[in-house]
């Protein structure tokens, strides 16, 4: 018996073709939020670098960006506070805050960071 895949962009099949090996690439929506949730932490800690905070700093975070953003942060705040040491994370007007940014899936926001005393 042949195993041959089905869709060349998630199917592939193992060595000597003894079986195949499918993926499933569908994002569901929590994926989605997490994905955001995982963007917004790569973006602070590159301002973190940006601004020469140390890697031990501490941070308190504005963030701003509707309801996308409000339902990362409902969801993942807790992880996005552990991975960037912020002391807190509070919703802003956009006007306040300082750096305009876009996740990878084209979400806007605009955060704020500065070092806790």
């Amino acid at each position: 018996m042949k195993v041959t895949p089905v869709d060349e962009r998630t199917t592939r099949p193992l060595p000597g073709r003894a079986g195949v090996v499918v993926l499933d690439i569908e994002v569901t929506p929590s994926l989605a939020v997490e994905g955001r949730a995982r963007d917004m932490i790569r973006e602070l800690q590159q301002a973190r670098r940006d601004i020469g905070l140390d890697v031990t700093d501490r941070i308190h975070v504005e963030v701003a960006g509707g309801a996308e953003i409000d339902e990362v942060l409902s969801a993942h705040g807790d992880m996005i506070r552990e991975q960037v040491l912020a002391v807190s994370i509070e919703t802003a007007d956009p006007e306040t805050t300082t750096t305009s940014a876009e996740l990878a899936d084209g979400t806007p926001w605009s955060f704020r960071i500065r070092k806790a005393e």
